[in-house]
This record gives structure tokens, sequence and C-alpha cells, in this order.
């Protein structure tokens, strides 16, 4: 059996048991593919990934329930606003599938060779898999009391009901705190992208995480620009390094416009006063080419040391599956 395919680019996907979600597609290409499915077609909504450029073949088989037409406004500020109509579209999940093959007819993409996907019998044969169909992970925090207390938690909103939900786990004896917190950025980074967190998009996404991280490491020093500190694509960590700086910043800006001098200047000098500042009371350095591992480790209490697949199969054993687990 072959399945219509619309690509996702957000990660989000309803509940696979019949979560219902309502999206907007700014795309021509997803009306194409409604109009030539017809009314209460099943489609396969797959993740789409920036990063390889290429589906993922792990997605949510939905239902169309409903579909129109409305105007919406696209842009920003980096430019005007401009109107432009899009396509609106209710969908009830029927299950989560995995496609052997995508193929073309003309302009569609198809899904071939479709096998059900279980993450509960997953897990219960020693591949665990969290699921991030149903809800957004919209941030989190990793806490510790001792070397086999290690908590990280996600904290995230349902999109049916908008209320707040959590997934907890404690990876206490399996990595260290300071590697912990890079694993909970991954994880947040590969539901965004899949709706789904697989120890080997886990380990795809912490190397991302960590390079990430790194960059803005790099920039910030080599530019003097602390404030680009913990920014990824994904959004900006919060962490020791990173709260200061934009602590410092800000306080030593507003000093010197106080005191009378010109914007530039004092935006210049604060800049600099704060690397010295975060250097001194962090105990780093601004040498290359230490500063950046060091700075990541102790900074931002951050590992970027690549975990194997086993241990991260550990890790995310911990975890519940879903927030509805």
């Amino acid at each position: 059996m072959d399945s219509f395919v619309i690509p996702v680019a957000n990660g989000v996907l309803p509940r696979p048991e019949g979560g219902v979600v309502t999206g907007i597609f700014v795309n021509p290409y997803a009306a194409s593919v409604l109009q030539e499915a017809g009314p209460e077609a099943d489609i396969l909504l797959c993740p789409y990934s920036v990063a390889r450029g290429k589906l993922y073949p792990v997605g949510v088989m939905v239902s169309v329930q409903e579909a129109w037409m409305q105007p919406v406004y696209l842009g920003g500020p980096a430019g005007p606003y401009r109107k432009v109509t899009a396509l609106f579209a209710r969908v009830s999940g029927r299950g989560r599938y995995r496609a052997g093959s995508f193929s073309r007819r003309g302009r569609t993409v198809l899904a071939s060779r479709l096998d059900a996907v279980d993450v509960a019998a997953l897990r219960a044969q020693g591949y665990p898999v969290l699921d991030g169909a149903g809800w957004q992970a919209l941030g989190g925090h990793t806490s510790f009391q001792g070397a086999d207390d290690v908590l990280v938690t996600l904290d995230g909103v349902e999109y049916e009901s908008g209320r707040r939900v959590q997934l907890t786990g404690n990876v206490g004896g399996i990595i260290p705190p300071d590697q912990a917190h890079t694993v909970e950025h991954g994880i947040i980074r590969a539901l965004a992208q899949y709706a789904l967190c697989t120890p080997r998009l886990l380990r795809e996404t912490f190397a991302q995480e960590g390079r990430e991280l790194a960059q803005s490491l790099e920039v910030g020093f080599r530019l003097r620009l602390p404030e680009v500190f913990g920014v990824t694509r994904t959004g900006a960590c919060g962490n020791p390094l990173s709260d200061l700086a934009h602590f410092y910043l800000a306080r030593e800006l507003v000093e010197r416009l106080a005191e009378g001098e010109p914007y530039p200047r004092s935006l210049e000098a604060a800049r600099n006063v704060t690397l010295s500042r975060l250097v001194e009371d962090l105990d780093l350095t601004d040498r290359a080419p230490f500063r950046v591992p060091r700075a990541l480790k102790h900074g931002m209490f951050h590992d970027d040391t690549l975990p194997d697949l086993t241990t991260l199969k550990r890790v995310l054993a911990r975890f519940p599956a879903s927030p509805w687990s």
C-alpha cells in the first residue's frame, strides 16, 4: 500500500492514537496533495530534516478531517509583511508508521512498504524510544544531588489542550551531570526535528548541540560578542556563562549610557568588561585554543564528549515513552 506524504519541518505531529492538531501549510505542495488525495484520505506526515536535507521515514499517518484556505500575513522584523493564502488542515492521528521507501508520482511524494511502529513494543524489546507526537518540548533543566541522582526534566505543552506536561528521567550512574545537560538539549532538539528520539537520533543531535555551542563560544571570543554565548539554531541555552554574560553586559551598558557616553562606545566597552569579568569569575581563559573547551565545560556546564549508543540506550530507558505513559 502506498500513501501520500506531506513533509513536516517543525516536528508537530498529532498523537498517533486519535490525537487532533490543526496546522497551517504555506507551501502549495500540501494543498496539491490534499486535492489529489481527496476528502478523508490517509496521509503520512513525515518529519523533514533540514540538517540531513531529506525526509525521516518514521511519521504519523493521519486522516484529514477538515481543510480550508485562509489569508495570513507572513513577514517579520527583517522585511515587510505580505498577505498570502495558506492551507489550514485539521488532522487526526491513525498510528505511527515507517516508510520502506519514497518515490515520486509527478510532483507528489509517495511512501511505500509501510510498517506500523509500536513504541511500547520497541521499548519492551530493549530499544528505548521517546515519542514527541502530540506535544512540544519547550525547554528543560538538569539538576543533581550526587553522582547517582541526576535528573533531566523536559517541560512541554500538549497540542490539543494546551496544558503543561513534563518528562523526567534520572540518568545518575550512567553519565555525569555536565554530559546530562547536553543530553537534555539533544533530546529537545530531536523531538523538535523528528517528534521522536531514538538512541541514534540522540547521538546525532547531541553532536549538533555540542558543535553549535562551541561555535557560539568561538564567535563570541573572536569577535568579542559575549551576547552570542550559548545561542544555537534551537534557541538560547541557560547556563552560568550565558546568564552572567547577559547580566554583566546589560549592567555595564546602562551605566555607561547613564554617564553620557555614546551608544557605540558604551557597547564596545561593556562587551570588553563583560568578557574580562567572565574569564575572571568563572576561572576561564581567553587564549585560543583552550578558551572554547574550558568555557564549554566549566562555564556552560556542557560536556560534548559523544557517548556511545549503548550508553544512550541506557539513558533513554530512564525516561517514560511520553508524558502520558
